[in-house]
């Protein structure tokens, strides 16, 4: 009878024991990928050199507003044992250090190269996720490089981090990832570093003023000539100064340019656009001729006298009396607009709702620092406040978002010093992390209806605010109290 106990006993361990190991056989079912990733950076200089890899560093040293590019490196192996439509996703994320304090500020980031064009990103102003579809037929490894320019304008800190994430089913991984999924890189800010203009100038006979002569060391297919060159104005563009530079694609050209000599920009057969001041009197023949899709903006109403006909007779697009405080870039669809830049705003301004026939739907950064803006009217076709649109304008005393605005993101309204109420319309479904941090004089703000998220510290340092209405709470997601400085009614 003991005997049968004990037969019977070891019966049950023994198909406990075939449970458990058929449990964790099936555990270990999942897919086995292997992950290697690192992030360097290099300086813009050899990015443009042509051997970024024999230039990698860790870390590196820049002067205020210089790009360093983060090179961010993935390989993965055993991906011929993933499935057809698998989606991966690469999430980066930047942060900055200033002044002892870490946050998101004085950060201008680009997304300049992926490893096929083949994906999706979703960009939440300073955290980027890459849905790039990862299976391989061949059972080769995969490699994955993405390459983003930052440049900061205050010294201090930049940091680079990365996280590969695998898809899931029900909230269960189906992949297990070996190895070493997320990395991180850093530059460091220097405001000793001095970064003087890399193109070619010479003096004025008389020594009064500077001439732009050419692209010097300049490599990059975007230049920005400078209103000042070792303490005296920019004041013309020599004849020939830019001819056959065949990869150019954007030229900024200053307020103190008068004159823009003959062929200067000659066969710049990439040439996209530029804007012509209205300080410009002068343009000589052919300066813009054999640039095919270019686009010239010119301040002046109609063709001032001392341009040559042959000037931009050669150009496809002319747009006369131009908005001299506005920029804009057109979608990546080609659909509407992005209102990116203002120059020498003050007092009360108003947004175009239209240019060159599209909507203008966003705002990026548009009235940063613009520190004598005191009213500004936006047009209803405006979907999207983005982050640092109204940055820093304190002299700002009113804002009305139009009712068609759906996000207010990250830092849209920070250091609006002079608002002192805000109504979000129910159209608005997100108000992102630090929107109207340190609005130091709001004492009233109303939430709309349509809002579900509220970020991080979005009212924090709003120190005289004293009342917060909440006009619906039930669609809500996450729960913003830990948002908002002040009391709720």
């Amino acid at each position: 009878m003991k005997n049968t106990k004990r037969i019977s006993t070891y019966a049950i361990f023994f198909v406990l024991v075939l449970t458990l190991t058929a449990a964790f056989s099936s555990c270990s079912k999942r897919e086995k990928i292997g992950v290697s990733s690192k992030i360097n950076s290099v300086t813009e200089a050899e990015y443009y050199s042509g051997d970024i890899d024999g230039n990698l560093k860790k870390t590196l040293t820049v002067g205020i507003d210089e790009r360093v590019y983060f090179v961010i490196d993935y390989t993965l192996s055993g991906v011929d044992k993933i499935a057809e439509d698998t989606v991966a996703t690469f999430r980066v994320n930047f942060e900055t250090e200033t002044d002892g304090y870490f946050g998101r500020d004085y950060c201008t980031i680009k997304l300049e190269e992926t490893p096929t064009t083949d994906y999706t990103v979703s960009d939440r102003g300073y955290t980027y996720d890459l849905n790039v579809q990862i299976y391989s037929g061949d059972k080769t490894d995969k490699s994955y490089r993405f390459i983003f320019s930052v440049s900061k304008s205050k010294i201090g800190k930049l940091y680079c981090a990365s996280v590969i994430m695998l898809p899931e089913i029900d909230g269960k991984e189906i992949y297990d990832i070996s190895g070493n999924a997320r990395s991180e890189g850093t530059a460091t800010v220097d405001g000793s570093i001095i970064t003087e203009s890399k193109l070619a100038f010479a003096p004025s006979g008389d020594g009064t003023y500077y001439t732009v002569t050419g692209l010097g060391s300049e490599i990059g297919d975007t230049i920005e000539i400078p209103e000042n060159y070792k303490g005296l104005p920019v004041k013309e563009i020599a004849d020939n100064a830019f001819r056959d530079v065949a990869y150019l694609k954007k030229v900024t050209v200053p307020k103190t340019v008068t004159r823009i000599g003959a062929n200067a920009f000659r066969s710049c057969a990439a040439l996209e656009e530029m804007r012509i001041p209205l300080a410009v009197t002068e343009i000589g023949s052919d300066a813009f001729a054999d640039c095919p899709d270019m686009h010239v903006r010119c301040e002046a109403n109609e063709m001032p006298l001392g341009w040559e006909e042959s000037s931009i007779s050669d150009v496809s697009r002319v747009t006369w009396g131009c908005n001299v405080l506005f920029e804009f870039n057109l979608s990546n669809d080609g659909k509407y607009y992005i209102m990116v830049k203002s120059a020498g705003v003050t007092g009360n301004v108003t947004v175009p709702g239209v240019y060159n026939g599209l909507p203008v739907t966003e705002l990026s950064m548009t009235f940063y620092e613009c520190t004598m803006l005191t009213g500004v009217t936006l047009p209803d076709s405006i979907t999207v406040i983005g982050g640092y649109a109204f940055y820093c304008c304190r002299a700002l005393t009113e804002i009305v978002i139009p009712e068609n605005v759906t996000h207010i993101r990250g830092t849209a309204f920070y250091g609006c010093e002079a608002l002192t109420t805000v109504t979000i319309p129910d159209s608005v479904t997100y108000i992102g992390g630090s929107a109207f941090k340190e609005c130091i004089n709001i004492t009233s703000v109303v939430i709309g209806s349509g809002v579900k998220k509220i970020d991080d510290e979005a009212f924090n340092g709003c120190t005289t605010l004293t009342s917060v209405t909440f006009k619906d709470t039930s669609t809500w997601y996450y729960e913003p109290f830990n948002s908002i400085t002040g009391k709720q009614t």
